[in-house]
């Protein structure tokens, strides 16, 4: 069951958000709205014991939707997200939203697009293109 849950980067300290995402009418600024666990209630009240809206800004770069799945060891799987699959000549994928469905692809080939295996029990979440732009298979010059 998919719970329409996101993940944003934030721009104040580079943590990690989970919860709905909400972006300006202006474009300029995307928020996460934390919601159940991963909300801290002590944030919700307000003056007077009101609650009030908690949000926190995150780079719209890294924002990404769950995709209902998770890896061998229980761990949530992300748009952005590098896994390793059981294949002999390309092993990592990246996760990505396309055409209403999330596929994933090679890092580096262009023409290597495949639909996210959801009964693939081997899968292994091994980081994110944004903590380790590694992943994307761009050599460096260095």
């Amino acid at each position: 069951m998919n719970k329409n849950k996101f993940r944003g980067k934030r721009i104040d300290n580079g943590r990690w958000e989970f919860g709905n995402v909400i972006n300006c009418a202006s474009g300029e600024k995307t928020y996460i709205f934390p919601i159940d666990s991963y909300a801290n209630e002590s944030l919700k009240i307000g003056e007077e014991g009101c609650l009030r809206l908690v949000t926190m800004e995150v780079d719209p770069e890294t924002v990404g939707q769950y995709t209902s799945l998770k890896d061998k060891n229980g761990k949530e799987i992300y748009e952005g997200d590098a896994i390793k699959i059981d294949h002999p000549f390309h092993p990592i994928r990246i996760v990505f939203f396309d055409n209403c469905s999330f596929k994933t692809r090679i890092p580096g080939l262009n023409d290597g697009v495949f639909l996210l295996n959801l009964y693939d029990s081997n899968v292994e979440l091994i980081g994110n293109i944004h903590d380790n732009p590694e992943l994307l298979g761009v050599e460096s010059d260095e």
